[in-house]
Formats: structure tokens, sequence, C-alpha cells
């Protein structure tokens, strides 16, 4: 037997001699009055029962080594969604991949290690031997898979060394990445990825729309355009259905495609009476061609008060003349515009008047009371005629605490500097002018809803294709919170084409203020090859100015206003909803009433107070859908009934099909493992790599590590000290001592 004493050999020795003659002594004295046999008995029990007890003092034992092993298997994670039976080369990626895991079982046994198998599509299942991998999920999440995967096995308390994902990265559904990198990275557990399959060129009709979101006034004509590709098949006569929500034709066109061409296709409407969306179906084509997605789909938002704005020229040219005109056709807007012609000739039309007049001042509204008849105030050049320092103040006014909008048509809208009406541009000027460019809209833009939705995306050939602009003027910078929507794209010294902002926004309180830093948009009015997708010149500025108003907090006639964070949203994601009011007085918290054929009843939300930055009084709440469906929002005011109140509609997406699109996701698998410290195995290495992984300590072999194992630590030691001690109890109490 060794001993491993508790303290040094010199510290326990004393202790024990110490004790254990205190001991006999105290003993000793305590049973005087038995016979001196008897003492002896009593004294020599309770020195044993002492001397057991001082021997942990010395620990005896033995040391031993641990010779045992903690195992660490390898998990095969194995795509079974439906996707994965698409034919790359002639091959399914599901054979591909029960080839990959045949190798990983032989490579597993090779390295003596285990490796057990699991599936992943509709649900997360471990396969048995002798089970087989089935290919018909209808749905795929890599990140919730895995996620569920790290918490079983935690479960069972099973510390993989790692684990291989075997998929297409296809994804109909979006799990939180984040919480499964944490996840993997606090258990030390790395996802390696190996991609099955590549990129499918898809083989059939597509149909997009360069505008999905339009804005309008009930009645007003629109042009709905679609474009229309052929892939990969013959030509083809392609016959299209635009249908309104409730599913009814209200349009049907047919158009001849060709192979590998696009077509636009025109729908001439006049838009509803209320906000809508409307579909464009494919209705008939030869069997067997696949139609890419469900479907186009615009969204037309109605504004049922008229937009009331004021022009004010300072310096009259073709680009205020057409804009002055193209306004005045448009039924839903009302439009007052002042031109100076000299100082002391102004010459002003309104909407109400039949005919124009002159006047020997200068007109602008010159109290908040007048600038609120407004919606939008566009200055021209040279506004520096219309504005003293009264007027810019409550301009401001009007923009900031009344969500005013205010647009600067013609690049820098005065001569020298005017101090004042800096606070509202969005830029700040430098000197001189820019050479001829081309208007190029921005991915800005396009986010910002004006481009692909509203006008064309800025992929669009169109843009490079009009005619070119000039007068731009130079930009020292561009102040912060300004959104640049398009740019202009001039060629420099050399053919060094370069880039300048062109057309910008920036929110300025609760209003908004725009530049359009160009002239010679009047000339878009004469392209003839635009026509298809309407006209370019009346398009780009209805479209702008109803974007406007519409990014403004406030629609025109309307002093309630209600937004969206988004248009567009997946099931189970949440949709930030704001509504605010900019009249007078004291006002009850509005509600705000959502309806939806997703829907078994309406439902009324009501969102909480909240006072912003500036003071204005604001209400917020959050929805989250779980339905795909239209979602269409009202805000209902106890205060006034007469009011005239916003709405917005909402689309959540269908998930996307399994079968939708075929292509290969490597760069979502690249992502997944390097967010979990995992490697991206290739084709033709992840052989090489697994090996050596595997081959490497799966096993942690403690010999060699020596551990000290007690031998006081067992039930005898302790039974017996109670015996020992029990025995001199009982004699002592035989004997009439206590």
């Amino acid at each position: 037997m060794n001993f491993n004493p508790v303290f040094s050999w010199p510290v326990v020795i004393i202790i024990s001699v110490l004790l254990g003659a205190l001991s006999l002594i105290i003993t000793w004295q305590s049973c005087s009055t038995l016979k001196r046999k008897l003492r002896y008995v009593v004294s020599l029990l309770r020195l044993a029962a002492v001397f057991l007890i001082l021997l942990l003092l010395f620990n005896p034992g033995d040391w031993k080594s641990d010779t045992s092993n903690d195992e660490k298997p390898w998990i095969v994670m194995l795509d079974g969604s439906e996707s994965m039976t698409a034919l790359d080369d002639g091959e399914s990626r599901s054979d591909r991949a029960l080839l990959i895991d045949g190798q990983i079982q032989d490579l597993a046994k090779e390295s003596g290690v285990t490796v057990r198998r699991f599936q992943f599509a509709d649900e997360l299942v471990e396969l048995s031997d002798g089970d087989s991998y089935q290919f018909d999920g209808q749905s795929s999440d890599i990140a919730t898979s895995s996620d569920r995967l790290l918490s079983q096995l935690a479960s069972q308390g099973v510390n993989p060394a790692g684990v291989v994902v075997l998929s297409d990265g296809r994804q109909t559904s979006s799990g939180k990445s984040e919480q499964v990198s944490l996840r993997a990275k606090s258990m030390q557990v790395p996802f390696h990825t190996l991609t099955i399959g590549g990129e499918k060129i898809f083989s059939g009709i597509r149909v997009s729309t360069p505008r999905k979101s339009l804005t309008a006034f009930p009645g007003q004509a629109l042009t709905l355009a679609a474009v229309v590709e052929l892939s990969e098949v013959e030509s083809q006569r392609i016959e299209l259905a635009l249908k309104n929500a409730q599913g009814e034709v209200i349009s049907q066109k047919a158009v001849l495609v060709q192979n590998n061409e696009k077509q636009v296709v025109s729908f001439a409407i006049n838009a509803p009476e209320e906000s809508t969306q409307l579909k464009l179906e494919v209705v008939s084509q030869s069997d067997n061609i696949k139609i890419d997605g469900d479907g186009a789909e615009y969204r037309i938002k109605v504004l049922n008060d008229k937009a009331r704005v004021f022009i004010a020229e300072g310096a009259p040219y073709w680009d205020s003349k057409f804009l002055a005109q193209m306004m005045r056709r448009q039924a839903h807007m009302e439009l007052s515009s002042v031109h100076r012609l000299s100082a002391d000739r102004w010459f002003q039309v309104d909407s109400s008047e039949s005919l124009p007049h002159e006047s020997s001042t200068s007109v602008f509204p010159d109290t908040i009371e007048k600038l609120m008849q407004y919606d939008l105030i566009v200055f021209g050049k040279n506004c520096e005629h219309f504005l003293n320092e009264e007027r810019i103040k409550i301009l401001k006014v009007f923009v900031r605490d009344l969500g005013g909008a205010v647009l600067f048509a013609r690049s820098k809208p005065y001569t020298g500097e005017l101090t004042t009406l800096e606070v509202l541009e969005p830029v700040r000027w430098a000197d001189g002018l820019r050479e001829d460019f081309h208007f190029q809209p921005t991915n800005e833009g396009a986010i910002a809803g004006l481009f692909g939705d509203a006008l064309p995306d800025s992929d669009s050939a169109l843009w490079s294709s009009l005619p070119s602009l000039k007068d731009a003027h130079r930009i020292e910078g561009v102040k912060p919170f300004t959104r640049v929507l398009a740019t202009g794209k001039a060629n420099g010294i050399g053919g060094q084409s370069h880039e300048f902002p062109l057309l910008m926004v920036r929110r300025y309180g609760q209003g908004v203020s725009g530049l359009v830093n160009a002239d010679g948009l009047w000339k878009w009015d004469f392209y003839p090859e635009a026509r298809d997708l309407g006209n370019m010149y009346e398009e780009f500025w209805t479209q702008l100015i109803h974007w406007m108003l519409s990014y403004s907090e406030f629609l025109p006639g309307q002093d309630y206003a209600l937004h969206l964070s988004a248009d567009e949203i997946r099931p189970a994601e949440p949709v930030l909803i704001r509504a605010a009011y900019r009249g007078e007085g004291e006002v009850a918290a509005p509600e705000v009433v959502v309806r939806s054929a997703a829907l078994s009843q309406e439902l009324v939300i009501v969102p909480a107070e909240e006072i912003d930055d500036t003071g204005q009084l604001k209400w917020i709440a959050c929805y989250e859908p779980e339905v795909p469906g239209n979602y269409h929002f009202e805000l209902r005011a106890s205060n006034d009934n007469n009011l005239s109140l916003p709405d917005v509609s909402l689309l959540v997406l269908a998930p996307p099909a399994e079968m939708d699109e075929l292509s290969a996701d490597p760069y979502f698998m690249e992502t997944f493992a390097m967010q979990t410290d995992g490697l991206v195995l290739e084709d033709d290495s992840w052989l090489d790599v697994l090996s050596e992984k595997m081959s490497a300590i799966q096993q942690i072999d403690r010999d060699g590590v020596a551990y000290w194992q007690p031998s006081w630590a067992k039930w005898m030691l302790a039974t017996l000290i109670a015996l020992l001690l029990s025995a001199e109890w009982w004699v002592r109490r035989r004997n009439g001592l206590s």
C-alpha cells in the first residue's frame, strides 16, 4: 500500500502523534472509575477508532493509469429534398451523394472511427444500419436542421468530431445561421460542406416586370409592361392574361417569342378606384414547357386626393415648359406655376383658371396656411427671385414639421449663394458645370423602390439609349442621409467614364427634399423607341413625383400617415407599422385594421404611442403574418370621420417550392462552413482532407496519465470506525458511564 498524505509527512506525523496522545489521555481519565481491565478495553477501542480516522490524513491508496477512451463520432448530414433528384451531366445529385456517403463509411472503417448518418429535408431523421435515404422532401433548411442536430446530440451527451454536409445548398426557407454558428463554435463542432450539383440553365418561359409598383390616381391611364423570355426552347406563341385580385381577366394579349430572345408586352389600363394587386399569368403555351414562377405581379397604389403642385421658375426654358405642360395634362394634379419673365413681369397659370395672367410682383405662398394648400413645391432656376428670409423660414416648417415636399428640378436652383436655403438641399455645391452625360439608376434607387418597381430597373438598356443630358452643376459633397437614386455617367478625357450624383432625395423631418441635377430631360419626350415601356419623359416625372409624395411622411390631402417597413416579406417575418399625425390638437391613438383572405376575420391592431426626436406624435406596432397572401392595412381614427385616412398593402410571399430553382448554391454552402469554422470540401480533394481529419487522434487516449485512487474511500472503513465507537459507548453505558 502506498500513501499520498494530505499534508507533508512531518506535519501529518506531528498531527497524528498529538491527536493520538491527547485522545488516549482524555479517554483514560474519563473512565477512571472502571476496573483497570475495562479501562484498558475502552482506551484501546477509542485509540483504534482515532487511528483509523487519522489514517485518512495519510491517504492510503495506489497510483493508477486511465486507459479508457472518449469516443467522438463523425456525422454525415445528407440532403433528402426533391431537388437532389436533379440531373447534372447525366448523373443525379442523389446518386452522387450516395456514392460519397459510401466512400465516407469506408474511410471511417479504415480510420477506426464511428459515423452516424442523418437525413434532413422536411425533418431531421437519424438512419440506422440498413436504412436507405429518401429524396422526396418538399423543403430544406440547412441551418435549422443543423441546429436540431446539435441539440439532439447534446441531449445524448455526444460531442462529434465533425459534421459533413452533403447538399446542393438549395434553401426553401431561411434558418438562423448565427444561432447555429454560436452553438457549433461553443461545442467545437465544425461543419464541413460539400456542394453536390452545379448551375442549371433555366429552360422554358420567364415573365418579368420592369415596373412592379405604380402610384396613380383613380381612372388614370397606366401602361403595365412585361418582358417575356424564352430560354433553350423553340419559338413559341405565348398568351398572357392580366388578372385582378379576384382572379378575373381584365386584359389578354398574345406574343410570338423567339428562342433566347425577349419581347416586351404592354397592357394599357385605367387605374382602379382603390389600391390593388394585379397578376400577369401565362395562359397558353406548348406542352412540357416550364413556366418560371407563378407569374408577374403589379402593385398599384391609388391616391384618392389630387396632388397639389406649385412650380416656381425664375429662368424659363424648355425643361420648365415641358414639365408644366405635362403636369397640367394629369387629371389628378392641381398645378399652379409662376414664371419670371423679367424683373417686373411674372407669368402665372393656375389649374383652376382657364387663362394665364401676368403680375408685376413675385407670387409665392408667404404663410404656412398658403403653403399647406400644396403637397409639392418645385423650383426651377433662379429661385432667389421668389424667396426671402421669411418665406424660406416657413418653407422649412412646411417640410420639416408638416410633411411637405420640395423638388429642385433643374440642378442648382439659385445663382451664387443662398445660405438659408441650404438646409433643404441634399448637396453642397461647387463651381462649374459638367459635360454631357447619360442617366443611370443606382442600386440605391432600386432599393428605394423607384427603379425596378415604378420605373425600369438599373440594368435596363433603355437608360443608356435615351438622349444625353447636360448642365449638371458640380457638387462638392453629398450631405449625410441623402439617397443617391441615379447618377450621371459621362466620358471624360481619354474615354474614361466617371459618375456623379444626379438624382437625390433626403428626408428632412417629416418631409422630403429632392434634386434633379440636370437639364435637357425634355428631349426624352421625343424618344419613340421607349414607347413600349411608356412615354419615358412623362413616366419619369409622374412616377418621381408620386414616389416623392409617398416617400414623404404624409400623402396628398391626408393628415394621418401609415407606413410599413417592407412591401414584401416571407411568412413569419416581422413588419413594422408606423402611423403619424400632423394636425393640431390632441388626438386619440388610431387603430390599424388588417384584412386578408388569409385571415378568418379582420384583425385590429392598437399601436403604441411614441414621441420622435423632433417632438412629433407617432404610433408604432409590429405584426408577423404567418400565411402567404395579400394583406391590406387601413388606419381607423375616431376623432374625425371626415378625414381621408391612408391605407397600405403588404404581400406575404409563398415560400419557394423545392423544384422552382434547381441551380446548386455553393456560396451558401461556403458561407455556412465558414460560420461554423468548418472546411469547404472540393470534388477533387475532399477524400484526402477527410482522410487526414479522421486519421488524426479521434479518441482521447489517456495512457500514461496517472491518477491517485484512495483505498480508504470504501464503506468498510466507515463501518469499522462506527463499530469501534459503538463498542466503546456500549461498554461505558454497561458500566454506568455516559
